[in-house]
């Protein structure tokens, strides 16, 4: 149908919800090293795209914009932010996700918001 701009602007207090000390041998899910990297990635249906750097945690500021295209008018964005091994692999599974409808966007209409990742 056409295109949609995401502007991943910013995070704050990311892994820093942890709960609880690990067992032995386990890493906690829930919480990062501060000054880990981390990236954030939009996603529509199969159109992908993330911040090209990563960036300190827990409070990363990216400023970057990303294309994706949107497939229906009803379709749902979903914002990942992922952490960046310290060999530059990015992590598959997203520490973190925001799904914003992007039904209820008018054309040209712009959304400005903080979302809770979960």
């Amino acid at each position: 149908i056409g295109d949609v701009e995401v502007v991943c602007i910013a995070a704050r207090g990311v892994g820093l919800l942890g709960g609880g000390i690990p067992e032995e041998g386990q890493e906690d899910q829930n919480t990062i090293e501060p000054g880990t990297l981390v990236r954030c990635e939009g996603q529509i249906g199969v159109s992908r795209r993330q911040t090209q750097s990563g960036k300190p945690a827990p409070n990363p500021i990216w400023n970057e914009r990303l294309m994706l295209k949107l497939p229906h008018p009803t379709a749902v964005l979903e914002i990942h932010v992922k952490v960046e091994k310290d060999n530059g692999v990015i992590s598959p599974e997203p520490f973190g996700t925001a799904q914003v409808s992007l039904g209820e966007l008018k054309d040209e209409e712009r959304k400005e918001s903080w979302f809770p990742l979960v």
